[in-house]
Parts: C-alpha cells; sequence; structure tokens
C-alpha cells in the first residue's frame, strides 16, 4: 500500500507543480461561480430566479470542466510517462505495475476531492450570498426556502378505490376481445400478430390506457387520489406541495381550468374539508401548498379533484410517456436540509469523475494520449446523450419488444449520465436519494468501471514497454 500511495502522492504533487494548469483551473472556476453571480447580479430578474439559475448553471458548467480535466489527466499520467521513457526508472524498482496502476487512478481519485470539494463549497457559498442579497420581499424568500434551498421528497399516489390487479385483469380481457375480433374478422390473421397483441409491450400500453381513465374526472365528477408515506420534517408548521399537470378532452377554448380541490387525512374529504380553489392552463405544470397537519399521523394524505365550472371538459392526470415525462400528480415534502442535500449532490458527481478517471488510466495504460482521448471523451459524449439516444432509437425502431431490448442492450455499454444526474433535482429542490447514489455507485463505478479497470490493468501488465537489445 505505501508504494501505491507514494505514486498517487507523486501524481498530485506533479499536477500542481505544473503553475500554468493550476491558475487555468482558478480562472476557469472563479468564473464559474464568482464571475457568474456578479453576472447574475446585474441582471434583473427576481431573487429567488437568481439563485436557482446559479446553482443549476454552475454545478453543471462545474461538473463539465472537471469531467474534461479529469479525462485529460488520467490519461496523460501513464500514456506520457510511457512516451518520454519515465516508466523506465519506475519499473526498475521494486514496484509491481499494478501498483503503479492503481497508484495513478488513486492520485486521479484524490485530486478530483480537492477540486471537487473545493469547487462545491464556493458555490454553496455563492449561492449563500445571492440568496441573502439578492432577495428583496417575504415572497421571493419563502418561495427561495420552501422551493429551491430545500430538500423535498417526491410521492406519487394511487386512485382510490382502484386495485392494480383489477386494472391488469381487465387490461388482459380486453386484449383477449380484441384478439377474438380480430380473428372473426380477418381469420387468416397470421401468429405473429396475435403474439404481438399479446407481448408485453402491448398489455403495458393497455394497462395505461385503463390506468388514465382511473386518474380523470368527468364532467361534474371527481377522483380522489391517496397519497401514503408522507412525512415531513415539520407536521405542525410545515406545509406539502401539491404539483399537478392536467390533460383535457375536449380542450376548452380558455386553454385554462377552474379547479376545486379538497384535501384532508382521510377518504371521506369531499364532505368533511372545505375546497381549496384555483386557476390555471392545461398541459402546464402547477404547485399549490397545502398545510402539513392535513397529513395523518401515519403518513397518509387523500386530494380530491372535483370537475366543475369546466363544461364539457374531461380532465386526466396521466402518467409519464416518452414525450412527457411529467407525472399527472405528486405530493413534494421537506424530508432534509439543503445542505445535506447539496452534498449528497457533490456524492454523485464525485462518483461519475471516478468512473472517467477510471477510463482515463485504463487507457492511457495501453493507448496513445490523442486515441485515448478520442475514445474516452466518445464515451462521455455518448454518456451525456444516452438518455436521448435511448428514445431515439425506440421511436425509430421500437414496433417490437425485441428492438426495444436490442437498443437498452446496445445503451447498457456506455455511462448512462443523465440517469445520475442530480442538478435537476437541486434546481427544483427536491432530494437526491441515497438509492439513486446507490444505483450509480453499483453499475457505473463497480460494474462498469470495475469491467474498464481490469481490461486496463491485464492491456498494461502485459504491455511490452521496451526491448532488450543484446
Amino acid at each position: 500500500m505505501g508504494q501505491i500511495w507514494a505514486v498517487a502522492r507523486n501524481l498530485i504533487v506533479e499536477t500542481l507543480r505544473i503553475r500554468s494548469l493550476v491558475i487555468f483551473i482558478m480562472i476557469v472556476l472563479g468564473i464559474l461561480t464568482v464571475g457568474f453571480a456578479f453576472w447574475l447580479h446585474g441582471s434583473s430578474g427576481i431573487g429567488d430566479g437568481k439563485v436557482q439559475t446559479f446553482l443549476s448553471h454552475s454545478l453543471r458548467f462545474s461538473f463539465n470542466f472537471l469531467s474534461f480535466l479529469t479525462i485529460f489527466i488520467s490519461i496523460a499520467s501513464l500514456s506520457r510517462d510511457i512516451k518520454q521513457r519515465e516508466i523506465y526508472t519506475i519499473v526498475t524498482k521494486p514496484i509491481s505495475r499494478g501498483q503503479i496502476y492503481f497508484g495513478k487512478f488513486l492520485g486521479i481519485a484524490l485530486l478530483n476531492l480537492i477540486l471537487l470539494g473545493f469547487t462545491g463549497t464556493a458555490i454553496y457559498a455563492t449561492a449563500q450570498i445571492l440568496a441573502r442579497t439578492e432577495v428583496k420581499t417575504n415572497a421571493e424568500r419563502r418561495r427561495l426556502e420552501e422551493l429551491i434551498l430545500t430538500a423535498r421528497r417526491t410521492v406519487r399516489p394511487s386512485v382510490h378505490g382502484v386495485e392494480e390487479k383489477e386494472i391488469e385483469a381487465k387490461a388482459r380481457q380486453e386484449i383477449e376481445k380484441d384478439i377474438e375480433y380480430g380473428l372473426e374478422e380477418f381469420p387468416t390473421r397470421d401468429v405473429v400478430a396475435v403474439e404481438r397483441k399479446r407481448s408485453k409491450a402491448s398489455l403495458e400500453k393497455k394497462i395505461t390506457e385503463l390506468t388514465n381513465l382511473t386518474r380523470s374526472a368527468p364532467p361534474f365528477g371527481s377522483v380522489t387520489f391517496h397519497f401514503e408515506g408522507i412525512k415531513p420534517a415539520d407536521r405542525v408548521n410545515g406545509r406539502v406541495y401539491i404539483r399537478y399537470r392536467q390533460d383535457v378532452s375536449p380542450t376548452p377554448p380558455s386553454m385554462s381550468l377552474v379547479n376545486l380541490w379538497y384535501f384532508g387525512p382521510k377518504a371521506d374529504v369531499l364532505s368533511t374539508e372545505q375546497p381549496f380553489q384555483n386557476q390555471g392552463a392545461i398541459r402546464t405544470v402547477h404547485e399549490f401548498p397545502i398545510p402539513g397537519d392535513k397529513v395523518s399521523e401515519s403518513g397518509d394524505l387523500y386530494v380530491t379533484y372535483r370537475n366543475l365550472g369546466n363544461g364539457p371538459t374531461k380532465v386526466i392526470y396521466p402518467l409519464p410517456t416518452r414525450l412527457q415525462k411529467v407525472h399527472g400528480i405528486e405530493a413534494l415534502y421537506v424530508a432534509c436540509s439543503f445542505e445535506s442535500n447539496f452534498f449528497r449532490a457533490l456524492l454523485s458527481m464525485y462518483i461519475r469523475l471516478l468512473f472517467l478517471g477510471m477510463l482515463g488510466v485504463a487507457a492511457g495504460g495501453y493507448l496513445s494520449f490523442p486515441v485515448g482521448i478520442l475514445l474516452v471523451l466518445t464515451i462521455y459524449i455518448l454518456g451525456l446523450s444516452s438518455e436521448f439516444l435511448v428514445q431515439a432509437m425506440n421511436w425509430q425502431l421500437a414496433t417490437t419488444r425485441e428492438m426495444t431490448s436490442v437498443s437498452k442492450v446496445i445503451m447498457l455499454m456506455f455511462p448512462q449520465f443523465g440517469t445520475y444526474d442530480p442538478v435537476p433535482e437541486i434546481e427544483k429542490g427536491k432530494i437526491v436519494e441515497f438509492a439513486v447514489i446507490g444505483k450509480c455507485l453499483l453499475y457505473m463505478l463497480v460494474i462498469k468501471g470495475g469491467v474498464a479497470v481490469f481490461a486496463g490493468y491485464l492491456l498494461f501488465r502485459f504491455r511490452e514497454l521496451a526491448r532488450v537489445i543484446v
């Protein structure tokens, strides 16, 4: 372990001795934090919006900058030593190639820890300064504390009185009826078409259609949603937010809806609670707060929507689709402090930087510097756009379940950075779940990173560094 630590310490010292690189890092990170904050200070806009914009852009830009820095330094750490033949002075000493290899990775990991710790501290301190200087009114401060500088957990509801098993059974019955009708009308219908109708994708589509019907309120009707497991940090004085997006059929001329909401700890809210009325545009995300004491001690909350005053319009709270990822309705409550949530975001970013360091050291141990840069940058860019690529391939090719599976298998080879990106949660004041961080650690670092490190170690171990000429 002493040799590994010596290699790691030597890499950090050599990197920090490059004054031009250190100055460049300080200037870029300063522009991304302090410079960007000064620009926001001079711009127009509301204070809480400035803080939200600063957190979103500074975290995202800083991660991308540190990612490029990690890629270049990690690849150069071995490839430069091999090209300049400095590796000869190391391998002749009582140290194995494995110790050199893992020492380089440890050095990159510690260097990233230092840089990310410095950057995260600067971003947090600057955000707090903006919060104190830019927020002018009590309304802005309340929005900042409850919607941005917080950590809210999301709870999605079930429809009261509707069982998922009943929906699935009904979906299977309707599929079988469609098949029987099709065979009666078209006796020569092939077996492939029938099996496609019975496929898992077809069943899931039918279940989604029936579920959306249960999540709708007809004219002069109502629908009740049941939220479970809501545990606000302050149940007495705190608030729970209901976020919703409404689809309609047919579309009202005003393009907006009059909404009547009833909420309480029991299912009979229509007869026991006073309504809350608001109005909002259709197909747009809205939020409104309700008192925390409306949630039962066991964490149950019932929310009923009554469709009055909207004419013949049916209101639907749909499930997410490929094109629209927003849930029709969900509840959000404060689960922990902003500081702990910000730390979780930095931890998620650090895991992804570790993965890039693994790739870089693995590539630098066998490939030349330009080729290694090209390879890792390609993987990095594909990782950033992995979700878009999966959706695009599914959109074009997923006419069958097999084609959808093929596209997912192909993208499994690349890191899915978008799936584990904590920035959207931070800018919306939503909690970065430890479960997501754990999945990122397992799939990206242990499995994919482990494969890359093992393959790179084997290639470096058996690589011919020089020939003995007699």
